[in-house]
C-alpha cells in the first residue's frame, strides 16, 4: 500500500513515469486482498494511452518480468549447505507412522501449520493442488505436520473442507524443529536435507513451490 500511495502522490504530481514505476513495483509485491496497485496502473495506463487498447499484454509483460525476478531469487536463496533434519516418528491421521526415513530418496514438502493459524488457512487450497499436482509422482511427497492443540479437529475439518493432503499429528517435533513462525515450509532433497525453507504464507505457492 505504502508503494501505491507513492505512486499516487507522483501521479497528482503529473511525474506519470515514476507514478507507473511505483505501481508496477506494487503489483508485485504480495498481499492477503486485493492489489490496490493493479487498479490504478490500469487507470493510468488509460489516461497515459486514451483507452484500455493493449494494456492486456502490457500487464502479461510485466507478470512475466516479475515471474523471472521471482524464480531468480528463489534459487538464488538454496540452502549453501543443506543438513540432514531432526528425524521424526508421527502418526498421520489414518493412524499410520511416519519417519523421515522412510521418506529417503524422494523430494519432500514439509509445510507446517494449524487450523488456528489464518495464514496458513489461506493458503491451504494451493498447497491442496499441489498435493494433486504430484500424488501420482513417487519421486515426490507433499506433506503437513499439525500442531493444534486438539488434534481431533483436525480430521472433520479437513473433510469439510474437502482436503486430501497428508496430515501428520505434532508429537513436541515441532518445538525440536525449531519451528517458531506460521506457516513454514521446508523442501528437503533425497537425501533428507533442508535445501529451501520458506518462512510465511505464499500468495503464488502452487508456482513457487513447483519450482
Amino acid at each position: 500500500r505504502n508503494l501505491h500511495h507513492l505512486g499516487q502522490f507522483y501521479e497528482a504530481k503529473n511525474d506519470v513515469a515514476r507514478a507507473e514505476d511505483f505501481y508496477v513495483k506494487g503489483l508485485a509485491v504480495q498481499t492477503p486482498g486485493k492489489n490496490p496497485s493493479e487498479g490504478a496502473l490500469r487507470a493510468l495506463y488509460e489516461k497515459k494511452h486514451g483507452s484500455a487498447d493493449g494494456y492486456d499484454k502490457y500487464l502479461g509483460e510485466l507478470r512475466d518480468r516479475d515471474r523471472g525476478a521471482r524464480k531468480e531469487k528463489i534459487m538464488a536463496a538454496r540452502i549453501a549447505a543443506p543438513a540432514r533434519v531432526t528425524a521424526f516418528n508421527l502418526k498421520s491421521l489414518d493412524g499410520k507412522q511416519v519417519t523421515l526415513e522412510s521418506l529417503k530418496g524422494k523430494i519432500v514438502v514439509i509445510n507446517y501449520w494449524g487450523i488456528w493459524c489464518g495464514w496458513c488457512v489461506k493458503e491451504m487450497p494451493d498447497l491442496q493442488q499441489l498435493h494433486e499436482k504430484y500424488a501420482a509422482d513417487p519421486d515426490v511427497a507433499i506433506l503437513t505436520i499439525d500442531n493444534d492443540q486438539n488434534p481431533d479437529d483436525v480430521p472433520p475439518w479437513m473433510k469439510q473442507k474437502g482436503y486430501t493432503f497428508p496430515v501428520l499429528l505434532d508429537d513436541g517435533y515441532v518445538t525440536r524443529a525449531g519451528i517458531h513462525v506460521f506457516p513454514t515450509t521446508w523442501f528437503l532433497d533425497r537425501e533428507g536435507r533442508k535445501v529451501f525453507e520458506k518462512v510465511g504464507w505464499s500468495e503464488k505457492l502452487l508456482e513457487e513451490f513447483s519450482w
